[in-house]
C-alpha cells in the first residue's frame, strides 16, 4: 500500500512539474491593448478605441502604427482632441466627402483604421459617444477595419 501511494505521489508530482514547464504556462497574458484617439465631430466628442489583442510587450514591439481616417460630409466641423499612444503610434485624418448634409442634421460618419504591423493579430475598433450605444467592428492588423457611426 505504501509503495502504491509513493508511486501515485511521484506521478502526480511529475505531472505538476511537466505542466509548469509547458509552453502555454510560459506565455504571458493575452489582452486587448487599446489606444484611443478622441475627436470632435460637429461639436460632439467621439472616442475611437483601437484594440489589438496579444501580450502588451509584443503589441508594442510589432504594431508600429494605427491610422484612422474619418470620413464626414463637407461642411461638418471636425478636430482632433487627443490620443494615448500607449501601445502604438496613432494618426488621425479627416476627409470631407460630397454627400447630402445640412446643419442641424445628425452626421453619418465612417472611420477606416489601418495598421502598420509586423505580425498578424486580432484587432477591433469601438466608437463611443456620451449617451449612445457603442459601435464595434472587429478584424485584424492585416486588413482595414471599417466602422460606420452616427453623430447626433
Amino acid at each position: 500500500m505504501r509503495k502504491l501511494l509513493s508511486m501515485t505521489l511521484i506521478a502526480l508530482l511529475a505531472a505538476l512539474v511537466a505542466g509548469l514547464q509547458s509552453p502555454a504556462a510560459a506565455r504571458a497574458d493575452v489582452v486587448w491593448c487599446e489606444d484611443d484617439p478622441i475627436v470632435e465631430i460637429n461639436g460632439s466628442v467621439v472616442n475611437i478605441l483601437i484594440g489589438v489583442q496579444d501580450d502588451p510587450i509584443l503589441v508594442t514591439k510589432h504594431v508600429k502604427e494605427a491610422v484612422t481616417t474619418i470620413y464626414v460630409p463637407k461642411g461638418v466641423k471636425v478636430k482632433k482632441l487627443g490620443m494615448t499612444n500607449k501601445y502604438f503610434k496613432e494618426k488621425v485624418r479627416f476627409e470631407a466627402v460630397d454627400v447630402p448634409w445640412r446643419q442641424g442634421q445628425p452626421v453619418q460618419a465612417l472611420a477606416v483604421v489601418t495598421f502598420e504591423s509586423e505580425k498578424h493579430l486580432p484587432a477591433r475598433v469601438t466608437v463611443s459617444q456620451l449617451g449612445q450605444q457603442p459601435v464595434i467592428a472587429t478584424g485584424d492588423t492585416e486588413r482595414p477595419i471599417t466602422i460606420r457611426f452616427r453623430v447626433p
